[in-house]
């Protein structure tokens, strides 16, 4: 055990460190134990974690994703926690929530149609018709192509992540699992194009409905 306090490792098992007498917790060696005891993860669980990722993803994950997800390593603890994912994405930029349909982020998609547009319709609002201008509209469009152009790569890799974590833990075969992984991944160009149009009229409902009538 170590003291916490100095550093000075203790030899005599007491409850106090000899160097500076700080107390020696049994919290404190636990959680020394429990830090030497965690195994760290294998080569065969971070190649698997990579291949499944590969799966869910398709042709795209090695040419794009893996570097723009992971720097070009493989994932070293299973599953991160999105760090050092943000990153630029030039479809997510200039195809919007087309592109999140066709990567089948219909949820994601759904949420921004619903979310963006009541923001900006509680904006014209809050600030009438006098208050509200065209540089207000440009922030709305700028807050669009800033969530799915530089947050895109994020909302994706946290996408994949869910999707393959829930998916390998129904302990198939390794055959069947692949095949789940890549029906469940992949993309959709059907999706873009019906789920896609469905987004932007639904927008435009949203204004005729609820945005005010000088609008």
């Amino acid at each position: 055990m170590f003291c916490r306090q100095c550093g000075q490792k203790d030899l005599n098992g007491g409850n106090f460190c000899a160097n500076c007498g700080d107390g020696l917790s049994l919290s404190t060696a636990t959680g020394a134990i429990q830090a030497q005891a965690m195994p760290a993860p294998s080569q065969a669980q971070t190649d698997s974690a990579d291949q499944a990722l590969a799966s869910f993803v398709g042709d795209k994950y090695h040419d794009y994703y893996h570097a723009k997800w992971l720097n070009g390593k493989p994932e070293s603890d299973g599953y991160r926690k999105g760090l050092g994912v943000y990153s630029f994405n030039m479809a997510g930029f200039f195809l919007s929530v087309f592109w999140l349909c066709y990567r089948k982020m219909y949820g994601v998609a759904f949420m921004l149609v619903i979310a963006l547009p009541a923001l900006d319709i509680i904006m014209m609002y809050m600030k009438g018709f006098e208050g509200y201008s065209a540089s207000d509209g440009l922030l709305y469009s700028l807050l669009w192509l800033f969530v799915t152009g530089f947050l895109g790569n994020h909302i994706y890799y946290k996408h994949a992540s869910k999707k393959v974590k829930k998916i390998s833990g129904s302990g198939e075969d390794a055959s069947l699992l692949r095949e789940r992984l890549a029906k469940a991944g992949g993309t959709s160009l059907s999706g873009a194009i019906v789920f896609g149009t469905l987004a932007i009229l639904t927008i435009l409902m949203m204004y005729l409905l609820f945005a005010p009538s000088w609008y």
